[in-house]
């Protein structure tokens, strides 16, 4: 029953929530893709008008994390959503919260239990104790209200390039304290 491993899992959370030793963050990562479209017509009096369209597409992939003690998020860049990149992160996070141990909610994705991770947490991600979703459940997770929430702001709006696109995201991700709860 999803309700009850739901129940179990928030009640899993509570002395980590409780314990001012531990910093306790959900995290997922998203995409975000620039989609530029140009059109052009040429129409002369009597001939059938043709269309021609190029399509250019960018993505840029993120990796979030929100604080579910202070309500603050943390927003990472990466090129790929894959063990190796994660870990980079994992690292910055643990030099943001210098003598904390972290307790990491996520979900079941297949790279966040993989080899290169398990084996990072033995060295050195050693101050990270991982706890993950129950399957099924992905709106338990905060951080994908984040993503939703940030993603209706930058809809049906036109940037000149990726680069603005992330940047614009980055801004609006970054720019309040979020009240979600697991």
């Amino acid at each position: 029953n999803v309700a009850t491993r739901i129940k179990e899992f928030r009640e899993q959370m509570v002395p980590y929530l409780a314990d001012p030793s531990w910093i306790v963050l959900c995290g997922d990562e998203t995409r975000i893709t620039w989609e530029a479209i140009v059109r052009r017509v040429w129409l002369l009096k009597g001939k059938q008008s043709v269309l021609k369209v190029h399509r250019e597409h960018e993505a840029q992939n993120f990796l979030g994390f929100l604080n579910l003690k202070t309500g603050k998020p943390l927003l990472y860049p990466i090129p790929w959503q894959n063990q190796r990149e994660v870990i980079k992160v994992l690292n910055l996070v643990i030099k943001k919260y210098p003598g904390k141990r972290i307790c990491l909610v996520w979900d079941n994705a297949k790279f966040h239990k993989g080899k290169l991770i398990r084996k990072a947490l033995e060295k050195s991600l050693s101050s990270y104790f991982l706890i993950n979703f129950p399957p099924y459940a992905p709106d338990t997770n905060p951080q994908e209200h984040i993503w939703m929430w940030s993603k209706d702001q930058i809809a049906n709006v036109q940037f000149h390039s990726l680069k603005d696109l992330s940047r614009v995201f980055r801004s609006i991700v970054m720019s309040r304290i979020y009240s979600y709860r697991i």
